[in-house]
């Protein structure tokens, strides 16, 4: 019978840290990157987020906040957790160019 409860309070434990440790999920370069360049669509600036789809940051529950780094510049973008912010970090853009920026008659 003691055998049963300890196993019985094992069980409970995982899977109540299971439950606690899913909303803790850390945030991807990849999720960044999505949030922000939907965002910047939808105001209609034309840059793509430069970051590492595999690099990991903080872990994240809340919604996840988009602005520029310095007023009207978007070269930098400051992507936050929550309000107010638990966490926060900055993202190079880079603007979408047409043709090839490299090639020039000589």
């Amino acid at each position: 019978m003691r055998y049963v409860l300890k196993m019985v309070t094992v069980l409970f434990v995982l899977i109540f840290s299971q439950t606690v440790s899913a909303d803790n999920k850390l945030i991807y370069g990849a999720d960044l990157k999505i949030v922000a360049e939907k965002y910047l669509t939808e105001k209609g600036i034309l840059h793509k987020v430069l970051v590492s789809d595999k690099r990991a940051y903080f872990p994240c529950a809340e919604k996840i906040f988009i602005a520029p780094k310095n007023p009207n510049d978007w070269n930098t973008i400051k992507a936050s957790c929550g309000n107010p912010e638990r966490w926060s970090v900055s993202l190079r853009t880079q603007e979408f160019t047409t043709g090839s920026a490299g090639s020039k008659d000589v």
